[in-house]
This record gives structure tokens, sequence and C-alpha cells, in this order.
């Protein structure tokens, strides 16, 4: 195994060539053979493989590969040809170590080649960033990095050719929220092919199978490959994680950004996603079906019938029998089974010699060509030989399948496979991996340690390292995550409930999160400290609620308490509504429970705030303020933690909205006065952070400067970065509204990339970023940076986004002159801003109309949502077309 370099070509169009010259096609082929080859041959390459209408050759030099490629596309270009005209070909250019396989190769890296070559058009050469760090003198014009159809880790390309081409064919312009893939897609390309064609006949296609056939790689495959011809996008809706009827709505509403409401029938659904989808061709994955079956059947019914332009790509283990469904069975992993074992065992550090290809082929035979069951098996030869795991599958399966050429249900063979690795765990591994099976996924490595009944932390990492080692964890390095794939933890999940050991899993569970997150735990922590905490809370958001539901599920009011008097700063994040309702399960304090009543002061703010509740937000907050004054002036508040200062915040947040000004610097005094009573910097810092929002709104320069220097002065900068990035962010707003456009850019780009930068936040840069190349008069690229494709994000920070764009283009209509515009779009910025995020707009809107734009709505209903996107993709296409013209 060693690193080569490959290039790969193909006829670009040769379909129709074959179909429409048919023997003078067979004679422009040979010539396009004769070229390519005598190319690839003259700089020391071998073609080692043709595909179709194209080849594959490798060289052990990059610069000789890049030369061969530019002389193939140059050969055809100077040749004569007869009745068919040139034929062009494509070209990718890629690096990789591989394994050799008699005349062959196998690996990874030709996988991606092929992607890399689909990409370009006729005449393009595309070579790889691994390609071109090999290069003595680095060449090639950057067209940037593109997420390729498979899906895995986005690639940098670049063009060797000096011709102008058409955009590449990536994911980079598509609309879509498919799932990253940590593997390389091996071995499916014509089923790809065939589903492919059905979904172009067919408005609802099935791919059923057993679990662990890879129906959702395939599904997912399929939609990558089709997402740039859906002007309406490709939305995947994963519903494996869901337990009722009703959230088959619910999600596949969230997967086109689409808040859902809790009482709401089917026809409101398929109303909301005619608006969304604005008649435009729209693909919906809806994936892991069949344990929700007949709610899916009824809701895709309900779908197609109503909907022309959308089209329904399903997985699940049992069809829908819905009218029009075209169900397609997942066939055997036949022709790429041996190719998966090999590359699946080259993961786990192993390497699969020649003369047990044989042997693998019977393997992957015995396994049915199960792609789960043959990556299981795989992972085990990082402990034992080939010939000894055909060894210990025979006697499997003829102890448990009734001899192993007997014939077996793919069911049954999944279930032997997963009995099979069981059995070749430690009896600490087994349980580790049941009780990893309560887990919301991704799950951290403390997580793990929390719910595990092992206390021992070496001896956890131990089993968890062996449960990696054997695929049955999957590590997900880059967010510092561990997650099971299904059909692993619904096995593990079954075991658990049988062990009936579920429910004391489920409360370690629980403690693990009090002891983290607890109102207790917190209190015993400092200011500083306690900011710490909350940000972990953010990043264990989904086993918090976990335990949240867990808790209300058992009647455990206590814990129930505990967790949202503690952890109710996530309430930021998600799920608002549940943590209104949850409060509501709790009686309230006694009168003369002061810090009691505090602390359900401060639980009730930010659920309520997220929910759009704002009159019970600021009643809670104006009633925790007066709280805190009594137990401060009492000096019984050095006692609390931190956070129970956040009714005071918000109550100036409130006086500072109302602008009220004079009554928002009263409070903010007090909390400084608090902060050196108690001494507690971080209150003070807070507080200093709230009077920018104050002094921004006010447009006091002179004010705003001299909190940003005290900021800047500041030591618990070092400890804290989201202040450091606070004041990047406000020195942008400030230099903003002074002018300074090009100085704002240059903070814009800093702030992006601080540490201290939260998913809130994101949005707001790009709003930023925006005004000041508007401020620049560089219009063209306002337009480019609003139809930057959005990362994954949460109903509230999608809210952001469309409000910073609402502004943007107010901003950028008033520029252009264009005064009505520029009021409707000021209007739309006012729909969808909330309270917080407004005090930043309201001054920079005030110019624009008559300057009275009002105040915000506080909330968004899902129809209005549809009715932005819409707008704004019209106003995008009309400001292009107006620019086009001078």
């Amino acid at each position: 195994m060693g690193a080569s370099v490959f290039v790969m070509s193909d006829v670009v169009g040769s379909t129709a060539l074959w179909e429409t010259y048919g023997e003078d096609m067979r004679a422009a082929l040979h010539l396009h053979d004769q070229l390519v080859h005598e190319a690839m041959e003259a700089r020391g390459g071998r073609v080692f493989k043709h595909t179709g209408d194209g080849m594959i050759a490798v060289f052990e030099e990059a610069t000789a590969a890049a030369g061969a490629a530019i002389a193939a596309v140059g050969a055809l270009a100077d040749a004569d040809w007869g009745p068919t005209g040139p034929l062009a070909i494509r070209v990718g250019v890629h690096a990789g170590d591989v394994t050799p396989r008699g005349d062959d190769y196998f690996g990874p890296p030709l996988n991606k080649l092929a992607r890399i070559n689909a990409a370009g058009s006729g005449g393009q050469v595309l070579m790889s960033d691994a390609v071109r760090h090999l290069l003595p003198a680095p060449t090639g014009r950057d067209l940037g990095v593109h997420q390729l159809k498979d899906l895995g880790e986005p690639v940098h390309l670049w063009q060797l050719d000096d011709d102008e081409h058409p955009p590449l064919r990536t994911l980079v312009t598509a609309r879509h929220n498919l799932p990253r893939q940590h593997s390389e897609f091996i071995g499916r390309e014509p089923e790809v092919k065939e589903v492919t064609g059905l979904l172009e006949k067919c408005r609802l296609v099935t791919i059923t199978g057993v679990g662990g056939c890879g129906k959702t790689r395939l599904a997912v495959e399929v939609a990558a490959t089709v997402a740039g011809d859906f002007d309406g996008g490709a939305w995947f809706v994963d519903l494996s994680t869901e337990r009722t009827d009703e959230r088959v709505e619910v999600r596949t509403l969230e997967a086109l950004g689409v808040s859902a409401q809790q009482d709401r029938n089917a026809a409101d659904t398929v109303g909301m996603l005619r608006q969304a989808t604005d008649g435009r061709p729209t693909l919906l994955i809806i994936d892991n079906c069949e344990h929700l079956i007949d709610a899916t059947a009824e809701f895709v019914d309900e779908l197609i019938d109503g909907l022309d332009n959308v089209r329904v790509l399903a997985t699940s283990r049992e069809a829908l029998s819905v009218d029009g469904e075209r169900v397609w069975r997942i066939p055997s992993l036949t022709s790429g089974s041996v190719e998966l074992f090999r590359a699946r065992s080259q993961s786990s550090g192993a390497d699969v010699p020649d003369e047990h290809a044989e042997l693998v082929a019977e393997i992957c035979a015995s396994l049915d060509h199960i792609p789960l069951a043959i990556e299981l098996a795989a992972a085990q030869t990082a402990f034992m030989s080939v010939p000894d795991l055909a060894q210990h599958l025979d006697d499997r399966f003829a102890l448990l399948g009734g001899g192993r050429r007997a014939r077996r249900q793919r069911q049954q063979t999944l279930a032997t496979m997963m009995e099979w690795s069981w059995d070749l765990l430690s009896a600490a591994e087994a349980r580790l991996l049941t009780e990893m099976s309560v887990l919301a996924s991704p799950f951290s490595l403390e997580t793990i340690v929390g719910v595990a009944s092992e206390r021992s932390r070496s001896a956890v990492m131990n089993s968890l390292r062996g449960l990696v080692a054997q695929s049955l964890v999957v590590p997900e390095p880059a967010v510092d995550r561990y997650r099971l794939l299904e059909t692993v933890r619904l096995f593990a999940l079954d075991r658990l409930v049988g062990s009936n050991e579920i429910r004391a899993t489920r409360d370690r569970q629980v403690a693990w999160v009090r002891s983290r997150f607890g109102v207790d735990a917190c209190d015993e922590l400092g200011a500083m400290e306690m900011v710490r905490r909350v940000w972990e809370m953010f990043g264990e958001a989904a086993e918090i609620f976990a335990a949240l539901a867990w808790a209300d599920q058992s009647d455990d009011l206590e814990a129930l308490r505990d967790l949202l008097y503690g952890a109710h700063w996530i309430f930021g994040i998600d799920r608002a509504s549940d943590g209104v309702g949850w409060l509501t399960r709790l009686p309230g304090p006694q009168s003369d429970q002061e810090v009691e009543s505090l602390r359900r002061c401060t639980a009730e703010v930010f659920p309520n705030y997220f929910c759009g509740r704002f009159e019970e937000t600021f009643a809670a907050a104006r009633r925790g303020s007066e709280l805190v004054e009594q137990l401060g002036l009492e000096g019984r508040l050095r006692e609390t933690s931190l956070g129970l200062t956040v009714p005071m915040f918000f109550e100036a947040i409130a006086y500072n909205w109302a602008g009220e000004f004079s009554q928002a610097r009263e409070i903010i005094a007090r909390l400084e006065a608090i902060a050196t009573e108690i001494d507690e910097p971080t209150v003070a810092t807070a507080a200093d952070c709230i009077s920018l929002d104050l002094e921004l709104r006010e447009n006091a320069t002179e004010r705003l400067a001299a909190v940003m220097r005290r900021l800047e002065a500041t030591p618990v900068e070092a400890m804290v970065p989201t202040v450091g990035f606070v004041r990047l962010y406000y020195g942008a707003q400030l230099a903003l509204r002074q002018g300074e456009f090009a100085d704002a850019l240059e903070l814009v780009e800093q702030t992006e990339r601080h540490a201290g930068i939260t998913p809130e936040a994101k949005p707001q840069m790009l709003e930023l970023e925006c005004q000041a190349l508007v401020g620049l008069g560089r219009y063209r690229e306002t337009i480019d940076a609003l139809r930057r494709p959005a990362p994954p994000m949460l109903d509230y920070q999608r809210d952001i986004r469309r409000a910073g764009a609402a502004l943007t283009l107010a901003v950028l209509f008033e520029a252009l002159g264009d005064a009505a515009h520029a009021a409707q779009w000021a209007d739309w910025c006012r729909k969808l801003s909330n309270p917080m995020v407004w005090l930043f707009r309201r001054p920079v809107l005030a110019r624009i109309g008559d300057g009275n734009i009002g105040d915000p709505d506080g909330t968004v209903d899902p129809t209005s949502r549809i009715e932005f996107d819409n707008a704004l993709a019209a106003a995008l296409d009309a400001l292009d077309e107006l620019l086009d013209k001078g």
C-alpha cells in the first residue's frame, strides 16, 4: 500500500451520441481510447481500468499525472473527428493510499476520484488539494471548497486547464440539509442510478429492506445525486428518534425550517409546506418510517395528493401502502461487499492480504451481503485473522442458523450477526453498550461515564475503546462526541429492557445531569465557574432535555425542579414551550421562601421569553429584580449563584426596549453595586454588556466607547471568550454607525474567527457583514452573501438570520434610491425580530421612510416565515436583474 496519483476521464454526453450515431460512435470511441491511452502512457502512466466510455490511469508522480490530464484534453480537441463531432472528456486527478489487487487498485481515494471527475464539465480538468500539495510548483485556478455528492468531508478543488466552464456539479449551490457521511459510499452505484430513475417517474418511492442493509445511506446518496434538480431543495426528515405520531409532521416542517404548532392537523401541514415550497420542485427524504408507519403513510398520502411539486423518497422496513407508491426492495450488496469489507478492515487498522480475497467473499456471502453485518465482521479483523473470523462465523451460523449452507432470512442473518458481535463482547462492554442505548446521540464521554453502572472511569474508557474498535460505537472526533447506529441502539435497548435495568439506567442518567446542572450544583459555583458551566449546558442540552422528560414521566418533581431551576439557560437553545409546561407542574414556593421564589422567577424568564410570552417574562423579571435587591441588601445574595441576577438583567432589557434609558441605567448601577458587595466582577462585566445595548440604542458613541474600554481592560476577558467577542461585535456596530465601513468589515472578519462566537451570533455577523458591504457599494457581494447556504440552525436562529436579511435589503434598497421597497423590508425586519435583537436594528432603520417603524411583533408564525422566504428569493432575483442592467 502506498500513495499513488490517479487520473480518471469519461466522455461527456456519450449516451446521446450512441443513440444518435451508432456505428460512427464506435469508431469515434476507438479514436478517443487511442488518444487518451497515448497521453497517459507518454508520461509514465498506466491505464488499468475502463469505466464505460472512460478510463482510470495510475502515476507515480503528480506532475506527470497533471501533464497527462491536460495532454489528453488537448489531444481530443485537436483530433479530426467524423460525423459525431469532437468527443469532449472531463478529467479528475486525485491522490491517496490504495491497495493493489493484481493489476487493479482498491481504496477510498478511487471513490473520491469518481466524485471529483463527475463534478466537471467537458474539457475541464479538476485536481484535488491532495495532488496540488504534491506538485513541486503548485498551480491551478482555485475553485474553492466543495461538498461532493458522497457527502463526506468537503474537498478543495483546483482547475488545471485555462478555459471557462459552467459551475461545478457539486452540492455547494443546492438547497439541502442532507447529513454528512463519515465513510466512503461503496458498491451501490447501479442502485443509485435505478432509484434515481424511479424518482423521475414516480412521486413516491419507498426503499424497503431489513435494518442494516443500507437503506438510509442509499437514500442520502440518491438525494445528493439529484439535489441540484430540485429548486425547492432536498430535505432529510429523520424519524429514527421520534416516538409519537404527531412528530412525523412536526419533523418534516422543521426540516424545511418551518416552526411547527402543537394544535395542527395534516391539512394545515400540507398548506404550510405548499407555501414553504412555493410550487418549486422539492424532494423529501423521510427516513426510518417503520415504527410510525400508519402516521407516516397518512401524512405522505395527504402530501402527494395536495402538492404536485413534491416528491417523496422514503425508507422503511415495510411499504407505506399508499396509492401511487413505488416500492423498491434494496438488493444484497453483492458486487461491492468485498470492497466494503476491505475498506472497513482498513479503517480498523488491518489490511486484508490478497490471498484471503476468496475467503472474504465467502464471509460476505455467509452474511447475505448485508452492509451492517459486513462492517461488524470486518471490524473484528483488528483482533483476529480472516481465517479465524470465517471459522467463528461458520460455527455461529451452524449453531443458530441450521448450518452455513442452509437458507436464511436476511433479518435472521443480521440478528445472528448482532448476536455474534454481542457474544464477542466482554461482560463490561455489553453492559456499557446497553446503558448507552438510553442516551441522546451524539453524546460526550462525560455523559457515558455518568450513565454507566461501572464507577471506575478507566474501566468505562477501556470498554468504550473496545466498542469503538468493533464498530458498535461510532466516534465523531470533529465534535468530540460518540453515537450509536440506530440498529445497534435498538438491539442494545432491547437487551436493556429485557434485563429490567432500564429504570435504574434512566435514574443514573437523571442523577448525572443533576450532579452537573441541577440547582444545588450550580449554587456552589462562583460567577466565573457558573459561566463555564452554562457553556457546558449548551453542549449537553439534549441530555438535559432527556433527563427532564424522564423526571416528568416518572413523576419525580424534585428532580424536575432541580433541573428547571439549575439548567433554565438551555431554553434559549430549544424546547422553550416544554419548559413552560414543565414549570406549571411544580408547586409555587411559600411567601417566606425568598431564595426559592427568586429561583422560580429566574427559571421562568428564559422559557417564557423564547416562547414569545413577554408579559409573563417581564412580570417574572420585575418580581425577581425586587427579590435580588432584598437579598442583596441583607447580604444573602452571596449564598446564591450568578444565575439569580438574571431577572435584573431582563428588567434592564425591558426598560431599554421601551426606550426608558434612565431606569435601565438605574438597574445597571444596582447590578454594579451588587457585584461590589459580593465581590463578583463577572456581574459587573455582564452589566457592561447590557450597557452596550443601551448606549448603542441611544447612539451615545462616547459612552459606548468608554464601556468598550472597560471591557477591554477587564481580566475576565481572558477567562470568558464571550466578553472579547462582545467587544468586537459592538466595535463593528459602532464603526457602521460612524460610516467606517471598511473598519466594520475588518472587525466582522475578526469576530467570526473569535472563540466566543455563539450560534445566535453567527447570523448576526452575516447581518453586519452585509451592512458593511452595502456601505462600501459592493452590492453584488451583498446579494451573494445573503444567498450563502445556512448551516444547521434552530428555529429562533433562523429567525435572527431572516430578520438580518430583511434589514440588509432595507438598507440596500435605500442605497439604491428605492424608498418604497426599503420601507417594505424595514417592516419585514420588525415582524421577524425578537425584542433582544431589535435593540441593535431599530436605530439603523429609523432613518428609512418616516422613521415610524414601531416595535417588533414579538412572535413569528409559520406562515410569515414562508412568506418571507419566498419574498426574499424573489427580491434577490430582482436585484440581480437590476444590477445586470446597471
